[in-house]
């Protein structure tokens, strides 16, 4: 009997003993050695620390967002952006079913939208579209910016709530903004510096930082500014942080959005009330569709639970419209150029703030050569994804998806590479890198004319990309799909990367150069000859 209670007090001190290095090995976890430091809190910084607080990464991970909460999570109509999630983006919810079956949740199916082009003279009819043009064979979905923040603090809630004691926790704090990002003297962790609402500073560290925080990524900043801090990284090159910008069409176009009830009505031709359902997408045009200073209101789709819908108006930056500050006038501008319009429906405040605000401006195609920094002992470093590596105009629907694919292949370099932080780091920059180049050459050229600017050169060069887009699909079907479609229909395919994409316009674009010199030369080359002889 005596034996048997020795016994079971061995084991009994032995559970505990393992119970507490278990304890003391998590704690270790999750010290500053295992920890992520995640500047900014919009879908791709939200998305990165799910994936790195999971399995096989299991960081602990601290979310830093400019934004409050409550305008983070809630509508806002200085960000009422929509995100069409396609097959690219949907590589991420895929990973986590419960994210996937919350996206089918809170977005609406591209094949579910039908167009609705409502032309600026009221006795023409409304033309309505049951089928909307969709360029891939896989489905995609409509969602506002807040409703996927929601979705994935969603996922970080459910994963924070499990009970996989392995899996790193989450943690958002929002109101905070990136002052500094430097090394610490071992180079086993790296400091960022942040200042909160009230203006205190605050410092916190991690063994990696993920710059999520958008086209004006301070961490992006700190790091070309960096040569006197991060001087001491072998091979560390401030320059290739400095981002190469390119104009485009929309580059700089403004966007203002004016909040609309769902459902709402406007006349067609012979009186009767077509209502605009959320499903649809929405094009309301002005009568004065030649004056350079006309402008047009569009609604893309959302799903029926949505009570306020944005109508934007997109014009250039130098266009009358921005020139109106006062809700009365506003209301009698927009009353002037859309007659189809019932503006009862809109109140004074509305109108009042419609007419205040700044709006927002179509960014630079820009991209950062540099995507990482790492120390020579590979124990920390820095990653740009989303925005912060790369941004555009929204003309290629690309923009949510192509910050997604970063984090996927970000996770996947991670998991695939033998050795030390730096040398994954390393590795993701020379793999994305080449398709982050592509994708902003994509975007220059994808479909720029789309805003249909009462702008005579603009309108010329929307029919000069036409023809060159109908030229494109016309070989395409010819050649039965050896030649490529245009750029913007091919980056529906997902299995195609945007370096594939851009490669294979580029020979497009040279094989038809070719042919169109051939053809000039043997129309007038003998005429030529004949010139330069004389």
């Amino acid at each position: 009997m005596k034996m048997k209670i020795e016994l079971f007090f061995l084991l009994t001190l032995a559970l505990a003993l393992h119970s507490t290095i278990a304890l003391a090995s998590k704690s270790n976890v999750s010290s500053s050695t295992r920890k992520v430091i995640v500047v900014g809190g919009g879908p791709i910084g939200l998305a990165s620390a799910i994936l790195l607080a999971n399995a096989p990464h299991f960081y602990d991970v601290d979310i830093y967002e400019q934004t409050p909460k409550e305008d983070l999570c809630n509508f806002n109509p200085a960000i009422a952006y929509m995100y069409n999630v396609n097959a690219r983006g949907q590589r991420f919810t895929k990973k986590f079913q419960s994210l996937q079956d919350k996206l089918l949740r809170d977005g609406l199916a591209a094949s579910d939208s039908s167009i609705v082009i409502a032309d600026g003279d009221p006795s023409k009819k409304i033309l309505i579209s049951k089928k909307p043009f969709i360029m891939s064979k896989a489905e995609s979905y409509w969602i506002p910016r807040h409703k996927m923040v929601n979705l994935l603090q969603e996922g970080i809630k459910e994963h924070n709530n499990s009970d996989d004691a392995n899996c790193g926790k989450i943690e958002i704090h929002s109101g905070f903004t990136c002052e500094a990002v430097s090394p610490i003297g071992d180079d086993s962790s790296i400091n960022v510096t942040l200042k909160d609402e009230k203006g205190r500073d605050q410092d916190v560290s991690g063994q990696l930082i993920v710059g999520a925080d958008g086209v004006n990524s301070q961490v992006r900043e700190c790091l070309k500014n960096g040569s006197s801090l991060f001087g001491e990284w072998k091979n560390f090159k401030s320059k290739k942080f400095a981002v190469k910008k390119w104009v485009s069409p929309s580059v700089g176009l403004k966007l203002k959005a004016l909040q609309l009830p769902s459902g709402f009505s406007i006349e067609d031709s012979d009186g009767s009330p077509i209502s605009l359902q959320n499903s649809c997408i929405a094009s309301i045009r002005s009568i004065k569709a030649n004056d350079i200073n006309s402008i047009k209101i569009g609604c893309l789709p959302m799903t029926d639970d949505v009570t306020i819908r944005p109508g934007n108006v997109i014009t250039r930056p130098n266009h009358k419209f921005w020139t109106i500050n006062s809700g009365k006038e506003m209301k009698e501008y927009v009353l002037e150029n859309l007659k189809r319009m019932p503006f009862d429906m809109i109140s004074d405040e509305e109108w009042d703030r419609f007419a205040k605000a700044k709006g927002t401006s179509f960014p630079y195609c820009q991209y950062s050569p540099g995507l990482q920094a790492s120390p020579e002992n590979g124990n920390c470093g820095i990653v740009l994804l989303g925005d912060s590596a790369h941004s555009f105009p929204p003309d290629i629907g690309q923009g949510i998806n192509a910050g997604l694919s970063d984090v996927v292949q970000f996770d996947k370099t991670l998991r695939s590479t033998e050795g030390n932080l730096g040398t994954k780091l390393r590795a993701y920059e020379r793999i994305q890198g080449p398709e982050t180049k592509a994708l902003i050459r994509i975007a220059r050229f994808g479909f720029p004319y789309q805003y249909d600017l009462p702008v005579p050169i603009l309108k010329l060069r929307k029919k000069l990309w036409t023809a060159n887009a109908a030229t494109r699909l016309l070989l395409n079907k010819l050649s039965f799909s050896v030649i490529p479609k245009c750029m913007i229909m091919s980056t529906a395919d997902h299995e195609v990367s945007y370096r594939k994409v851009a490669r294979k316009a580029d020979l497009t674009t040279t094989m038809l150069m070719t042919l169109l010199l051939s053809v000039v030369w043997k129309s007038f080359g003998k005429s030529i000859c004949a010139l330069v002889g004389m």
